[in-house]
């Protein structure tokens, strides 16, 4: 610990610190386990499978850019 970090705490009494370092322990752990079912819940496979019953299906057709040209961008790029 730094100098900053002990003149912080000065206030408070070790019960107190005790009960605040296991509360931020629980909830680093909460946090980890939350991203950690977010991540697997997102992927792919899991999104597909829980609308399977809704009706909504992955499509097949891989995605297409979809290129926008204004009037503008013809003239930069002809200055260009």
């Amino acid at each position: 610990m730094n100098s900053l970090q002990v003149s912080y705490l000065k206030g408070y009494s070790l019960s107190t610190l005790i009960i605040l370092s296991t509360e931020i322990k629980e909830l680093r752990t909460q946090y980890i386990v939350t991203k950690d079912s977010l991540v697997i819940k997102s992927k792919q496979t899991e999104v597909a499978r829980a609308l399977m019953n809704t009706g909504i299906k992955e499509s097949i057709v891989p995605p297409q850019k979809i290129l926008v040209t204004t009037t503008d961008n013809l003239k930069n790029d002809i200055g260009n």
